[in-house]
C-alpha cells in the first residue's frame, strides 16, 4: 500500500469519539463530585482551613472545565474528519457507478 493511501475503518473511527465523549462525561461527573464535595465541606469547615480548600478545589474545577473545550474540540474534529471520508468515500463510489453504467452496451437487452 503506498503511504499516500488513507484506510478508515469506521467502526474504530465511531469508537474512538465515543471513547472522547465518554471521556467528556467522566470529566462533567468529576466536576459534580467536587462541587458537591465543596457543599458537605461548607456545612463541616469554617475559617481559614475552608477558604485554602475551596481555592484549591476551585482551582481543581476550573482546570477540569478548561478540558471541556479540549474535548469537544477533539469530537468536532473527529466528526469533521468522519465526514469528509464519508463525502469522499461516497464520490469515489458514484465514480465508479458511472464507470460500470458507461461500459453497458444499451443494446445488450
Amino acid at each position: 500500500m503506498a503511504a499516500n493511501n488513507i484506510v478508515v475503518i469506521d467502526s474504530e473511527f465511531h469508537a474512538c469519539i465515543a471513547a472522547y465523549k465518554s471521556s467528556l462525561q467522566t470529566l462533567q461527573n468529576a466536576v459534580q463530585a467536587y462541587e458537591s464535595a465543596l457543599n458537605a465541606l461548607r456545612s463541616d469547615w469554617t475559617g481559614k482551613a475552608f477558604v485554602m480548600m475551596v481555592a484549591k478545589v476551585v482551582d481543581l474545577i476550573a482546570k477540569i472545565k478548561a478540558s471541556y473545550d479540549r474535548v469537544n474540540d477533539a469530537i468536532n474534529e473527529l466528526n469533521a474528519v468522519d465526514a469528509l471520508f464519508t463525502e469522499n468515500e461516497e464520490k469515489l463510489k458514484s465514480n465508479f457507478n458511472a464507470l460500470d453504467a458507461g461500459s453497458v452496451s444499451p443494446f445488450n437487452g
